[in-house]
């Protein structure tokens, strides 16, 4: 995923969701490399805010996680939207399929 903005220095958010969860509140979205930015998780989704570069963002948005904690997780797989926004205008939403396997536990 490559993050650019050819009008701003910084963006101000981002959000990730997924568009098709299939097991509710068990499917979660994270993200590890996140300096100086605030995530905040949501049902299905996550929220990303702060100024900060294009870079930074990229940065953060490679790194985000899915899990699924069900027991008997659907296997449909998932659509991850990623949409960046510099506080102005929004980009078109970037998408990203995870597949969804089971494994016993």
């Amino acid at each position: 995923m490559t993050v650019t903005d050819l009008d701003s220095t910084n963006l101000a958010s981002a959000t990730v969701t997924v568009t098709n969860p299939q097991d509710g509140a068990l499917e979660t979205l994270a993200a590890t490399s996140c300096a100086g930015l605030t995530l905040a998780p949501g049902l299905n989704s996550l929220s990303i805010t702060g100024s900060q570069p294009p870079a930074t963002y990229q940065t953060c948005l490679q790194s985000v996680t899915y899990n699924n904690t069900s027991n008997t997780p659907n296997t449909t797989t998932r659509v991850i939207s990623f949409v960046a926004s510099d506080g102005v205008a929004s980009s078109a939403p970037a998408t990203k399929n995870v597949s969804v396997t089971p494994a016993n536990d």
